[in-house]
């Protein structure tokens, strides 16, 4: 049943509710002036029945009996009619206060007929020794019965206008609510269906989403999917702020909409990233639809306030057929083929195919990270402590830091989930948890051990301030601790980052530069950087012993640290014959399995 029949129904009753009490209240208004009009009549017949019963007797003659009666007339309203009863059961009066009472003699027994006429009327019988006498009582009730029909008309009238009034009231009231209630159901009514909208269309371009698209898909059989992503979305929005590049998208919204094929559908699938499914497309159609946007963009700047901005698209694209039986579904496909696009030059167009990057690192890389920041979230990344030893005495001097993490099969390698921290941009996270758990693990001691620290971590500008709270808490000394800088901060052009770790070597820790020789530019930013180590990258330590190039690189390394005065480290020394030609360079340290590999506990 509708609101409007609802309430109708509730009005109708309302209606027929205050007319019925109205009714009511009249009744027993009428009823109870009809009790008390009987009890007044009633009150005066005693009286007459007190002062008859109490003083007749003592009556001496007719005159005395008839100033009696008069002043009963008189003083109490009463009309009295006596008569004399006979044995032939006719009345002889003897005395009437008024003759319009003796018609009524005949008929004196019956009342009906002195009620009809408004009479209330009483008998009294006398009897004396010499007489039967009747004393017939008349009170006229004709004026409290014109009082009654006043007072009820009043009460009608009074009782009908408020009937109107709380009617209109009522009404008044139902409307109000009705309106209210109303008015918050096609306000809830609008939200939800704005709800409903936003959550399959992009708030800013209103294109639908992937919800929409997901289910779009099931119609279709054969289809092709075009993944579209604005190439250095982030330096737009740097260089010419958030509402130029909104209005670029909505600009490149309207441009796809308009120019779409009849067999295909756009979807804006995040903020720099579109999607265009086309149905049976016809032979190279994705391609030519790909190059035509592309290029439409390259050559039309969107004009934007004062701004004339050129974008570039880097476009994925997967193909689905109904007897395909590959097993990456057309989205997957699409996307490996952008990410494929944006990793070998941005700007290319290029089709999924099967010697891409495999969908299993894809997919081994989103459970590292999954991994990962499960583990950061726990606090359960795990450091593992792997010995620095003087490369003639093969004693221990210090220890590295490195961080695993574990999953079902153990713990995996430092390469696959580097590369999802880089992907997930976690390394801060795990540079602090490692700095808090070592320094932890060498409360107290004068253990020296060594932390990695990357580029984010000093782009972060947090390192001091966290460095000195944990070597106060932990009781570490500075000295004791050396922050190995990995190699993609000697090739950065950032003086705040070489004032950084110049102010943290004067603060005493122990600088030392890691992967060293990997990069030329490190030999050109060595002279800048106030380090006391440099570790020589293990890729060219390890196979010294077969791969003569390598052993010259080496060499002219260990030569120039020596004129820098700069000790050295070499890492990966695996085998005796790896160690001794490290001891016969001059290396002053060594790292690696043939001494231990790394674990959970020193």
């Amino acid at each position: 049943m509708s609101l409007q029949k609802r309430v109708f129904y509730l009005k109708f009753a309302l209606i027929l509710s205050v007319i019925f009490s109205t009714i009511v209240i009249m009744f027993f208004e009428y009823k109870s002036f009809h009790g008390n009009l009987n009890k007044l009549s009633s009150t005066h017949h005693k009286h007459i029945d007190m002062m008859v019963d109490g003083y007749f007797e003592y009556f001496k003659d007719e005159k005395e009996l008839n100033s009696f009666l008069d002043n009963l007339k008189k003083h109490y309203n009463f009309n009295l009619l006596i008569v004399e009863d006979s044995k032939d059961e006719k009345y002889k009066v003897k005395y009437s206060s008024s003759k319009q009472f003796l018609k009524y003699l005949p008929n004196i027994s019956s009342n009906s007929e002195l009620i009809d006429n408004r009479y209330s009327v009483n008998i009294y019988k006398l009897n004396t020794p010499k007489h039967n006498l009747k004393v017939i009582s008349f009170y006229n009730t004709s004026t409290l019965i014109s009082e009654l029909e006043v007072t009820l008309y009043k009460l009608f009238v009074i009782l009908f206008l408020c009937s109107i009034v709380i009617i209109f009231f009522l009404n008044m009231v139902l409307n109000y609510f009705v309106k209210t209630i109303i008015l918050r159901e096609k306000e809830a009514e609008q939200k939800a269906t704005e709800l409903y909208f936003n959550s399959r269309h992009n708030e800013l371009t209103k294109l639908p989403n992937i919800n929409v698209m997901s289910e779009a898909v099931l119609m279709h059989e054969d289809y092709s999917v075009l993944m579209l992503n604005i190439d250095n979305i982030s330096i737009l929005n740097t260089t010419y702020g958030t509402k130029t590049v909104d209005c670029i998208f909505k600009e490149v919204a309207k441009y796809i909409e308009l120019n779409l094929p009849s067999n295909g559908l756009v979807y804006h699938m995040s903020a720099d990233e579109f999607a265009i499914i086309l149905d049976n497309p016809k032979e190279n159609q994705e391609l030519l639809l790909s190059s035509q946007i592309k290029a439409y963009f390259e050559h039309t700047p969107i004009d934007v306030t004062d701004y004339k901005v050129h974008i570039q698209f880097s476009i994925g694209i997967g193909k689905h057929k109904q007897d395909d039986h590959n097993k990456l579904n057309v989205f997957t496909q699409a996307n490996i083929a952008l990410v494929e696009a944006k990793h070998r030059a941005k700007g290319l167009i290029l089709v999924y195919s099967d010697d891409m990057s495999s969908f299993g690192s894809y997919t081994q890389l989103a459970k590292n990270i999954s991994i990962l920041q499960k583990d950061l979230e726990n606090e359960s990344l795990t450091p593992f402590y792997q010995p620095i030893v003087d490369t003639y005495t093969k004693e221990i001097v210090k220890y590295e830091v490195l961080a695993r993490i574990k999953d079902e099969k153990g713990f995996i390698s430092p390469h696959m989930f580097m590369e999802a921290a880089e992907v997930a941009g976690l390394q801060t996270a795990i540079t602090k948890q490692i700095i808090q758990k070592s320094f932890k693990y060498f409360e107290n001691t004068d253990i020296a051990f060594c932390i990695n620290i990357t580029k984010h971590d000093f782009l972060a500008k947090y390192l001091q301030v966290f460095l000195e709270r944990k070597t106060k808490q932990h009781n570490i000394k500075p000295q004791n601790v050396t922050l190995e800088i990995l190699e993609d901060i000697a090739i950065e052009n950032n003086d705040e980052m070489i004032q950084q770790i110049n102010h943290l070597s004067s603060l005493g820790y122990v600088i030392a530069i890691d992967d060293f020789g990997v990069e030329s530019s490190n030999i050109s930013k060595l002279s800048d950087l106030d380090a006391n180590f440099i570790k020589i990258d293990g890729s060219f330590i390890k196979d010294m012993d077969t791969n003569p190039k390598h052993l010259g690189i080496v060499e002219s390394l260990v030569f120039m640290a020596k004129k820098l005065d700069m000790q050295i480290i070499a890492e990966y020394v695996h085998s005796e014959a790896i160690y001794n030609i490290v001891k016969d360079l001059g290396i002053d340290y060594s790292q690696g399995y043939y001494f231990s590999e790394p674990k959970e506990k020193i």
